[in-house]
This record gives structure tokens, C-alpha cells and sequence, in this order.
């Protein structure tokens, strides 16, 4: 289940770094994500937590599945493909590529932009509930997670909590 680390780490850049707000003045900068700040890495880790973690991990993968539907549907209910979807986005992230989409096809990548943020926002909570409902305050959530990306070891024990739970 961790084979997605990754993408995890992905979800939880954007979960731990952006606001609603900050999304609302500027959608596009979810593709444009700084480094998060450096969280310290959590020590004395309780077995019990290490659980917890791996729950809450599950349940985040989950949210970002339906999320990533979610994105996929949104996308093409607006008429865009995601490749175009994608084109746009890059043409408006880097001033050198000639952007080719017509005034209709903008038109369907702003309002598409527009409930992407709405979705984002939607994750971001469910997100934290997640976490929480397992126990877990979101910092001591972060603070693992900064552990376990730096610790093989922990990382290992992470997967096979994951494994023995499905």
C-alpha cells in the first residue's frame, strides 16, 4: 500500500502547506508547490501511534482517490481532456510556451479551475478528519511522517501495519 509513498507525500505537501485562502488568490499554485517547511521528525514513535498512522494513511489514500475522480470528472465535464487541461496549465506556469487554447477552451479551464479549488478545499478537511479520527492530532500526524520518510526501518514497520490491516 505504501508503494504510492510518493503520492502520499504529495497530498500531504499540499494538505500541510496551503491554505483555502492561499488556494482561492491562485489555484494553479497547487502544481507549483514550494517545499513544504521541514517538520522534525518525530522520536519515541508508540506502537499504538505507529497504528494510528498507518490508518490514517489508508484512509488519506483513499480521500486522494476520490479526489483524483473527482478532478478526472470535473475536467471533462467542462469539456476539456486532460491533456488540454494540462497544456493550459503549463502555458499560464511558464510565460515561453505559446499558449493554443481558443477563448472557449480558457473559458472551460477557468471555471474548471474554479471547482478544483472547491475540491481541494473538500479533501483538505476530509483530510484532517482523517487523521484525527484516528487519534492523531495533525502535528504528531506530520511529525511521523517526517520519520518515516527519513527512516527505512520505520517505513518498514509503516507497510507491514498497512499489510496486516487489509
Amino acid at each position: 500500500m505504501l508503494k504510492s509513498f510518493p503520492i502520499i507525500s504529495i497530498i500531504l505537501l499540499l494538505f500541510l502547506t496551503f491554505s483555502p485562502p492561499a488556494l482561492a488568490q491562485n489555484p494553479i499554485s497547487i502544481a507549483q508547490a514550494p517545499q513544504a517547511p521541514k517538520i522534525e521528525a518525530a522520536t519515541d514513535i508508540s506502537s499504538q501511534e505507529l497504528e494510528e498512522f498507518a490508518t490514517a494513511i489508508q484512509q488519506l489514500e483513499a480521500i486522494q482517490t476520490e479526489s483524483r475522480e473527482q478532478v478526472g470528472q470535473i475536467i471533462e465535464d467542462e469539456g476539456l481532456t486532460a491533456q488540454q487541461f494540462r497544456d493550459i496549465l503549463e502555458a499560464q506556469r511558464d510565460p515561453e510556451i505559446e499558449n493554443e487554447a481558443s477563448e472557449e477552451e480558457l473559458q472551460q479551464f477557468e471555471n474548471a479551475t474554479e471547482q478544483l479549488v472547491q475540491i481541494q478545499r473538500e479533501a483538505q478537511v476530509d483530510m484532517r478528519e482523517a487523521v484525527e479520527a484516528t487519534g492523531l492530532k495533525v502535528e504528531r500526524f506530520q511529525a511521523i511522517f517526517a520519520a518515516v520518510r527519513e527512516q527505512p526501518e520505520l517505513r518498514e514497520q509503516v507497510q507491514q501495519i498497512i499489510q496486516d490491516q487489509e
